[in-house]
């Protein structure tokens, strides 16, 4: 799928600190959407519309992990749904087949296999295994019985008897609707799986060499985590309020805690209750959902968390700000449309209409977690823009990210009209990424667009006001939540934290394999439990209403 923006914005030759991935083409759909439609062969599997495949996570690259997705939360098995439904409705419903032999690769789906699928070689370079990471993609694309597969056509299955791969795709979707398939469904599925394997035909390749970094390696090294940066940065100075202050000033501490004070325990309706619960719900993109998935089972299985609060993902993988911010456009002042349009033409993408499953996403979300919109009382955004190279230099890509930050607040506060305050976190290192989804110092960069945010409400911005004496309410209280960043393998002087090439999947060392997820299910459990207003409302002695 080729950029629909000019090659030139990808080669790296309009910034010095980054070049284009080496053995690859640079696909703009890679982190967020596309309005390209998917490819005729995928119509079969119900891959279509606005909706791109994120870069596939470690756990779902074939020849890297045999497991099910047994072990993984939902929002996870969300993502790899996206890459191909017939193998998770073969998983859902009693399959076994290992993720190796059940996600095929696809070069339509924007996760085409390059240099990255090597990336860690180096340092596994005693398993020198031998699966094949392209010989399926070969036969699922240029074969000729698999290309009838996808269209839909009959398959002789064991036995002779042909394999309706409609009627798959009918099951799946009876699964999706959360109907209990039939033993003779289950294994009419498993019967398809086995027929995909059976012609994948044992077709094998040579393994690829190891991608590298884009990240210009002189940029990175200059960079210093914005709570510990003394100097400036492209003219921004350091702290995360700015001035040197990693704590919000004393006017908005205040507001904030008196915000915290007044989060309790809420009925259904939104009504103070003693036996009510307090809702934690994250909004995201791919990275969110991965890490706060991992959050949700560290936070509920600690002692010290209350009862009361329940905490919900309501992250989604390829979901970035742009998306969040047009799913609700609707709900905007006038002229946002059109902003929203323009932001994502620049990124390479065209999009008229958001994906529609964002926020309307949460809602079933909170339905199957036995909670409401009137209970979410705190929110923990963790956002991102794809590919911000296409959206210019610093500060424009951070000052696009902004804006939709503020139009999320927004929307929530709208969605949510007992929200109280929202917790902010950039994302983690980015340098050693190995394509232009999300590189240095790109996600370095985007941590300035969390403190314009905080920055504008604390100066009085309308579009971020929590007073009502002052107007209309169109904003929770904003502050930082756990900062994630820090320089790669060299510790953060405040308390060690280091990113290793080990802690992302190995398709794109972009997104958080499980040891990155376990650190920042762990920061923001820390942060929760020892932040001042934070801890009124999360821990058990707390959670019984204002003090």
């Amino acid at each position: 799928m080729a950029p629909s923006g000019g090659d030139d914005e990808l080669s790296g030759t309009t910034r010095g600190s980054f070049r284009a991935p080496p053995g690859g083409e640079v696909k703009p759909d890679e982190f967020g959407l596309s309005g390209g439609q998917a490819a005729p062969q995928f119509a079969a599997f119900g891959l279509v519309g606005n909706a791109a495949v994120e870069p596939r996570p470690q756990h779902l690259q074939p020849g890297l992990r045999s497991r099910t997705l047994e072990s993984e939360p939902p929002s996870i098995i969300e993502e790899a749904r996206m890459i191909n439904p017939i193998a998770i409705a073969a998983e859902r419903v009693g399959g076994t087949a290992p993720i190796e032999q059940s996600i095929p690769v696809g070069k339509d789906l924007a996760v085409a296999p390059r240099e990255g699928h090597g990336s860690n070689q180096a340092r596994r370079n005693t398993m020198k295994s031998t699966r094949p990471v392209l010989g399926f993609l070969l036969t699922l694309i240029l074969g000729g019985p698999i290309a009838g597969l996808l269209r839909g056509a009959p398959a002789a299955g064991g036995g002779g008897v042909p394999i309706d791969f409609q009627r798959a795709q009918a099951i799946r979707k009876k699964v999706e609707a959360g109907e209990t398939p039939t033993p003779e469904e289950r294994a009419y599925v498993q019967r398809a799986m086995q027929e995909m394997q059976r012609r994948k035909g044992g077709q094998k390749s040579a393994p690829t060499a190891a991608a590298k970094p884009v990240s210009d390696p002189a940029v990175v090294a200059r960079l210093v985590p914005l709570d510990e940066l003394q100097g400036t940065y492209q003219g921004e100075d350091g702290g995360l309020y700015g001035g040197g202050r990693n704590r919000p000033p004393p006017a908005h501490l205040a507001a904030y805690l008196e915000a915290s004070r007044q989060i309790q325990p809420l009925d259904a309706a939104g009504r103070p209750a003693g036996d009510g619960r307090i809702v934690l719900l994250s909004i995201g993109m791919s990275n969110t959902t991965m890490e706060f998935s991992r959050f949700k089972q560290v936070a509920e299985a600690d002692p010290e968390k209350s009862s009361r609060v329940v905490v919900i993902d309501g992250a989604k993988g390829a979901r970035t700000g742009l998306a969040w911010s047009l799913d609700g456009v609707d709900l905007l002042p006038a002229g946002e449309a059109e902003h929203l349009t323009a932001a994502f033409a620049r990124s390479g993408r065209k999009m008229a209409q958001g994906p529609g499953d964002t926020w309307t996403g949460v809602e079933q979300k909170l339905k199957a977690g036995g909670v409401t919109s009137r209970q979410v009382q705190a929110l923990w955004i963790k956002q991102a823009e794809a590919m911000p190279g296409k959206l210019g230099d610093f500060p424009e890509h951070a000052r696009v990210l902004q804006a939709s930050l503020v139009n999320i607040l927004n929307i929530a506060r709208h969605h949510y009209p007992n929200l109280r305050v929202a917790y902010l976190s950039s994302r983690i290192f980015g340098g050693y990424a190995t394509t232009a989804l999300n590189p240095e110092p790109y996600a370095y960069e985007e941590a300035f667009a969390l403190r314009w945010v905080i920055q504008d409400q604390i100066k009085g911005n309308p579009r971020l006001n929590y007073d009502p004496a002052r107007g209309a309410v169109t904003a929770p209280v904003v502050v930082w939540g756990p900062y994630l960043w820090a320089n790669g393998n060299t510790p953060r002087r405040s308390d060690g934290l280091r990113w290793a090439p080990a802690d992302f999947v190995a398709s794109d060392h972009t997104h958080p394999d499980t040891s990155a997820r376990q650190k920042v299910a762990d920061l923001l459990l820390k942060f929760l439990k020892t932040d001042p207003g934070a801890r009124r409302w999360f821990l058990p002695t707390a959670a019984a209403g204002p003090r």
